[in-house]
């Protein structure tokens, strides 16, 4: 692939990310874009009940975007400067 049809498939890349952020509910190709995992782990996550999805037809499946959204942030881990103030904070006895 040769520099211009590299930086033509990121720009459509691009264009692609900023419609799917428009978007309140994602297809399984824009909640691959949206979240960066790839459709397999999607799918397994799904399967195992760990994320959320809708499966209106039977076939396809849909995900809310506020749902992904709080699975990427459901263990959230704290900063060392968090912990240590944390630890400061704490009563002393």
């Amino acid at each position: 692939m040769n520099d211009l049809e590299q930086k033509i498939d990121e720009l459509v890349k691009l264009i692609r990310l900023q419609n799917t952020l428009q978007k309140d509910v994602l297809d399984i190709e824009d909640a691959v874009l949206f979240t960066g995992y790839k459709k397999s782990t999607l799918y397994k996550k799904c399967h195992v009940g760990e994320l959320a999805y809708y499966k209106p037809s039977g076939k396809k499946i849909f995900f809310k975007k506020q749902d992904l959204q709080d699975f990427i942030f459901q263990y959230r881990i704290k900063s060392n400067k968090e912990i240590r103030d944390e630890v400061n904070n704490e009563p002393k006895y």
